[in-house]
Order: structure tokens, then C-alpha cells, then sequence
């Protein structure tokens, strides 16, 4: 198991959300969470993760 920081962990989802083209809605719906808290994420106002949000955006990341 890959030991990272939300911070990281953040910062690689958004890249992977530019690379793959994925919208706010998109990454909502692969961390599980809504579209508004999505955008939170992206205008880096969330600084930590839930436990089940960090597991599934490592998922999507491939590190599970």
C-alpha cells in the first residue's frame, strides 16, 4: 500500500482529471462525492480527505 498525502493525492487527481478530460462532474462522480464538493477540491479549499474519498480516488488513480 502506497503511503501519500492528501495534498498529493489532490494534486494527482486534478492532473489525472485534465489529462483524461474529466469535468467537475466526472471527478464527483469517481471520488463519490458532488459536484460542488468537487469544485472545492479544485479551487483548493479542501485540504484533507475522508478515508472513503482517499480510497476512491486512489482507485481511480490505479494505486489500489
Amino acid at each position: 500500500m502506497i503511503d501519500i498525502t492528501d495534498n498529493k493525492l489532490i494534486e494527482l487527481f486534478i492532473n489525472h482529471a485534465i489529462e483524461t478530460g474529466l469535468n467537475q462532474s466526472g471527478m464527483a462522480k469517481l471520488a463519490g462525492r458532488t459536484r460542488g464538493w468537487a469544485s472545492l477540491l479544485i479551487h483548493r479549499q479542501i485540504k484533507s480527505l475522508h478515508f472513503d474519498t482517499r480510497n476512491r480516488i486512489k482507485k481511480a488513480l490505479g494505486f489500489l
